[in-house]
C-alpha cells in the first residue's frame, strides 16, 4: 500500500482494471477544489476497493492516458473526448465503480459525462479554512510541483512575489470553484465532507462515504486504511513554507479567516 499519495500516482498502467463486457458500473464523482486532501481521499477509496479515483480530466492526465490507450482523434476534439471517457470507464472500473475527481472549474464537464439513466454518487469535499487552503496551495507550488507543461503556473507567483493582492486573487478563484459546486449540487443528493474531518477523523469519514454509496466495506479494512491516511497527513514537505507565508502575511490571512466558512 502506498502510504504517501502524490499527484497522479494512480495513472500508471498497473492501476488499469479492464472490465468485462458484462460488468456494470456506478459513477462516483469527488467534487472538490485544489488542496482539499482529494488525493488522499482518492487513495483511501482505492485501498478500500472503491474505484480508481483520479483527476482524469486534468490536461496532463488526459495526455498521458490517451497516449497509452491510443485514443484516436485530435486533442481537444469532441470525438476524442468521448472516446477517452469511454476508455476511462472501461479501464478504470474497479468493484463496479468508476471514480473521478473534479475541481469546481470542471463542473460543466458533468453535462457531457452523465447519461440520463445514470445515478451517480456525489461527494463534495471542501476545506473549511480558506486561509489554510490558500497558504497550502501557494506552498505546494513552491516545493512539489512548481511547473506544468514546463511553464510556471501564472496564477501562483514565486513566494518572494506573494502579496496581499495575489492572496486575495487566489481566494476569489477558490471561492468561485466552491460556488460552482454548491450551485451544481444544490438539487442533487450528495454527501458533504470536509478536509478537516478527513485529516482529523478519517475513520468516521470513510465509514460515512461507504454508507452513502451503499458499499459494503469491512470495519477492519476501514481501520487499516485510516492508519495510512493518518500517516499521509503527518508527511508534509511544504509545512515550513506554509507557516512562513502565513506569518509574513498574517493580516490578510486573518481577514480571510474572519470571513468564515462561506468565504470559500
Amino acid at each position: 500500500m502506498n502510504s504517501v499519495t502524490s499527484t497522479f500516482d494512480m495513472l500508471d498502467a498497473a492501476y488499469d482494471q479492464p472490465m468485462a463486457a458484462e460488468d456494470a458500473r456506478q459513477l462516483l464523482f469527488i467534487c472538490t477544489t485544489p488542496r482539499s486532501g482529494s488525493h488522499r481521499l482518492c487513495r483511501a477509496l482505492y485501498d478500500l476497493g472503491l474505484g480508481v479515483a483520479e483527476e482524469y480530466f486534468h490536461p496532463n492526465a488526459m495526455a498521458q492516458l490517451a497516449a497509452r490507450w491510443a485514443i484516436p482523434g485530435e486533442p481537444g476534439s469532441p470525438q476524442r473526448f468521448d472516446a477517452y471517457w469511454q476508455r476511462v470507464q472501461q479501464q478504470r472500473n474497479r468493484s463496479g465503480i468508476v471514480a473521478v475527481s473534479l475541481f469546481g472549474y470542471q463542473a460543466p464537464l458533468l453535462t457531457r459525462l452523465l447519461r440520463p439513466t445514470d445515478r451517480p454518487v456525489f461527494l463534495h469535499l471542501h476545506r473549511l479554512s480558506a486561509a489554510d487552503q490558500i497558504a497550502s496551495l501557494i506552498a505546494l507550488y513552491q516545493t512539489k510541483m512548481p511547473y506544468e507543461n514546463d511553464q510556471q503556473v501564472p496564477l501562483i507567483p514565486d513566494i518572494a512575489e506573494i502579496s496581499p493582492r495575489s492572496i486575495r486573487i487566489l481566494h476569489k478563484w477558490l471561492r468561485m470553484q466552491n460556488d460552482k459546486w454548491r450551485q451544481f449540487l444544490a438539487d442533487k443528493p450528495h454527501l458533504s465532507v470536509t478536509s478537516e474531518e478527513l485529516f482529523s477523523h478519517p475513520e468516521a469519514l470513510l465509514a460515512r462515504v461507504a454508507a452513502h454509496g451503499q458499499w459494503p466495506v469491512p470495519h477492519d479494512r476501514v481501520a487499516q486504511v485510516t492508519a495510512e491516511v493518518t500517516y499521509s497527513q503527518a508527511y508534509s514537505v511544504n509545512a515550513d513554507i506554509k507557516r512562513q507565508l502565513m506569518a509574513e502575511h498574517a493580516a490578510v490571512f486573518a481577514a480571510i479567516a474572519g470571513e468564515g466558512q462561506d468565504g470559500v
